[in-house]
């Protein structure tokens, strides 16, 4: 094992420890079958949705359950498979049509998926309503309409993410209590998500009775950098097919929170190479969300890269990437500068400007069908040629 990935699993068991039964450890899997169980009962609203405040309240209740002595007991093994986690892949932009649908229509392109119970594509649809991009309308409570499905759906980063919401009272009632009890249990499961904001409130002081605490926070983005969205790493002998369900990945949010406690030193040493690759590789991972702040990143720090990593990173190509993603500094940049975030078709694009997505309204979804190496050409057609 290497020093990295033998802290990470330290730390693993060092949060699932005082919160878990002696005799079961909390696991993703085990996680998203309580919760699903436990959101079963809920009654519908009177649009036919789940609202995210008793979807937090179920999971905290189960996560009680897990915890206490009298939680489940059932072997891992015999529980459902865990489905698929984190976000919606979509197809490589090999034509500008294709472009523009990794990047503004987005939306559009999941929502079939999102309406049929996938999780991933219903966790997506959260993230573009909270931030307003892909086609998707901001709107706080949208998103966590959206993530409480995809939580129910077994998503463990959206229910991270739903934590997050209750915690804040973003998108729904204040709980911080039901909150942070569900932060803290995916954090212990080992989802990414849930390490960052586990991290972001030790780096805040928003831990009841705990002063706020860089290097703590340091160290879960470290971890939540270091483990698989989904768990364990896929496998060698994992179908190259088309058809074969996409591969598990990294977070490209927790490699951004990651590079960038790295590249500013904060409760770590000081290391921009490091941190620098970290952004990098997050961008890689584009669309996901946090690939937008590290291609902004990289592009905005360039000039503390050495020349070797510069070349590599093409910091151009990074705003140009952070822009298509619509992340507000790299587009204001673009416009500074005279430049367009890409060749549109005004009539089209008045089109879209006019009809705005809400979950009722359906188009046709469509899916990654590659695997993971094929990022590189997808971000090769969408900055121009050279990737980075």
């Amino acid at each position: 094992f290497s020093l990295p990935l033998v802290a990470t699993m330290l730390l693993l068991l060092m949060l699932s420890a005082p919160s878990c039964s002696t005799s079961q450890a909390l696991t993703l899997r085990r996680l998203s079958h309580a919760v699903t169980e436990a959101c079963g009962c809920i009654a519908l609203n009177r649009d036919g949705w789940l609202e995210p405040e008793a979807v937090a309240a179920a999971a905290a209740w189960a996560i009680g359950e897990l915890r206490s002595e009298g939680g489940s007991q059932q072997p891992e093994t015999s529980l459902p498979p865990l489905r698929p986690q984190g976000e919606f892949r979509f197809a490589p932009a090999s034509t500008a049509a294709t472009m523009r649908l990794a990047t503004e229509e987005r939306y559009s392109a999941v929502a079939d998926a999102a309406h049929g119970g996938d999780g991933t594509a219903q966790h997506t649809l959260g993230l573009l309503h909270y931030s307003g991009v892909g086609g998707a309308q901001r709107d706080e409570r949208e998103s966590a309409y959206w993530h409480a499905a995809a939580a129910v759906a077994g998503n463990v980063e959206a229910l991270a993410t739903l934590g997050g919401c209750v915690r804040r009272g973003v998108g729904a009632e204040l709980d911080e209590a039901a909150g942070l009890d569900i932060i803290t249990a995916c954090a212990a499961a080992g989802s990414p998500v849930g390490l960052v904001k586990l991290g972001v409130c030790h780096e805040d002081g928003d831990l009841p009775g705990k002063p706020a605490d860089a290097q703590r926070a340091a160290a879960l983005f470290e971890s939540a950098a270091s483990v698989w969205v989904g768990g364990e790493p896929p496998s060698e002998s994992e179908s190259e097919s088309e058809a074969s369900p996409p591969p598990r990945r990294r977070s490209a949010l927790a490699l951004f929170q990651h590079g960038f406690a790295q590249v500013y030193g904060i409760g770590t040493r000081r290391d921009v190479e490091a941190g620098a690759a970290a952004w990098l590789s997050a961008a890689k991972l584009a669309p996901d969300d946090g690939a937008e702040e590290a291609a902004w990143g990289l592009y905005s720090e360039q000039g503390s890269l050495s020349p070797a990593l510069r070349r590599r990173v093409h910091p151009d190509r990074c705003l140009r990437l952070s822009a298509a993603l619509e992340y507000a500094p790299a587009v204001a940049e673009l416009a500074r500068r005279g430049e367009r975030t890409g060749p549109r078709d005004e009539a089209a694009e008045g089109e879209r400007r006019r009809k705005r997505f809400t979950r009722q309204e359906l188009s046709k979804a469509r899916s990654w069908t590659g695997r993971d190496e094929r990022a590189e050409a997808y971000l090769e057609q969408l900055l121009g040629g050279g990737g980075l």
